[in-house]
């Protein structure tokens, strides 16, 4: 009689409702951590009540400009190296890489990028242990291009974020 005792659905439901909870908070707490996040901050969106707006001309334009560019992580050197499918777009000021933390805009960063060659260098490293999203722009600001750097990644292609109108 006492087997049958834990077979009673009484007892399978007080057992099983406390298990999926945890489940479904560890599933809560996963999701959580996925790269979603759609804030602007780095784009300059603007927030007004519910609505967010952001100029998206320099992403119009980078993608008129067909522009693309290829970042390469270097730990020989210590640097970052990227280069643009067409230098000549960029002119002759600096260009900006922003590294966008997807969770704590505190760790966010902006490297100036100087012309060394045919690349662009910045002498500083990312945390190579996080993803990062990448946002370079040239020094007016015409342009923009985004991309993602995964964890321990050495290579990110960033490209227009819209297509060309």
């Amino acid at each position: 009689m006492n087997r049958r005792r834990w077979l009673q659905p009484e007892i399978a439901l007080v057992l099983l409702i406390p298990l999926a909870t945890v489940i479904g908070g560890l599933w809560t707490l996963h999701l959580s951590d996925i790269d979603d996040s759609a804030d602007g901050e780095a784009e300059g969106a603007r927030h007004t009540a519910q609505a967010q707006t952001a100029d998206v001309a320099p992403d119009q334009a980078a993608a008129r400009l067909d522009l693309r560019a290829t970042l390469r992580v270097d730990p020989a050197c210590g640097c970052i190296r990227l280069r643009l499918s067409d230098p000549r777009s960029a002119g002759e000021g600096k260009l900006q890489l922003a590294l966008v933390h997807r969770m704590y805009a505190a760790r966010d960063t902006t490297l100036p990028l100087a012309r060394d060659g045919a690349d662009w260098t910045s002498p500083r490293l990312p945390d190579g242990s996080t993803a990062w999203r990448l946002v370079l722009t040239n020094g007016a600001r015409t342009w923009r291009l985004v991309g993602t750097l995964a964890p321990n990644a050495r290579d990110a292609t960033l490209l227009p974020a819209l297509a060309a109108p």
